[in-house]
């Protein structure tokens, strides 16, 4: 729960930043902090399937 909670604080602070920036570095922030924020996830998956076993 807490970690949902403030990747949605990075994530609406991040877009927050995102959209003051020129288009071309919203794009190269997009391309960027997606992967970032895809792992980050995948991460927590994996860490609470090892707590599981």
């Amino acid at each position: 729960k807490v970690h949902f909670f403030i990747l949605l604080l990075i994530v609406s602070w991040l877009s927050k930043k995102i959209t003051s920036l020129s288009p071309e570095s919203r794009v190269l922030a997009v391309v960027v902090v997606f992967p970032i924020i895809l792992f980050l996830e995948l991460l927590h998956l994996f860490s609470t399937k090892v707590q599981q076993v």
